[in-house]
Order: C-alpha cells, then sequence, then structure tokens
C-alpha cells in the first residue's frame, strides 16, 4: 500500500493505493475508497482532514487496512 499526502489550502489530501484486495468487505469500509468487488485487484482512495486530525486519521485508517490475515477462509467439502 502507498499513501500520500498532500498539503491544500488549510487542509491536508491523503490519498492511497491499495496494490491487493484480500477482503472486499473491509476496503469497502476504508474512507473514501473507490469500491471494489470480488473481481478487483486494486483500488484507491482519498480524503481530506485537517493537520490537528491528521496523524489520528492516518493512524486509524492503517488500521482498517486489511492485511493477509484478514482474507476469508474458504472450506472445501468432498
Amino acid at each position: 500500500m502507498t499513501i500520500e499526502i498532500n498539503k491544500g489550502k488549510g487542509s491536508y489530501l491523503v490519498s492511497y493505493f491499495i496494490p491487493k484486495i484480500c477482503n472486499v468487505a473491509m476496503v469497502n469500509d476504508l474512507k473514501g475508497v473507490q469500491k471494489v468487488t470480488e473481481n478487483s485487484r486494486n483500488t484507491r482512495g482519498s480524503f481530506t482532514t485537517t493537520l490537528d486530525k491528521l496523524p489520528e486519521e492516518v493512524i486509524s485508517f492503517i488500521s482498517k487496512v486489511p492485511m493477509d490475515k484478514d482474507m476469508p477462509q474458504f472450506k472445501y467439502y468432498k
């Protein structure tokens, strides 16, 4: 994942790219995300915030990004 933060007039734009979708539901809950489906391979998103909220919002955002451990477990039956 990449995150880019740019200063604007009175606010900050946080843009991100997620190269691998491992949990569609969790990704679609992310702030400012371009919604994905089961067939999506990657996505982008962005949100704006203020300087005083920037650290908290970036940390909160990162904590919600799904990782490999969040992949749905599939069981196969004979």
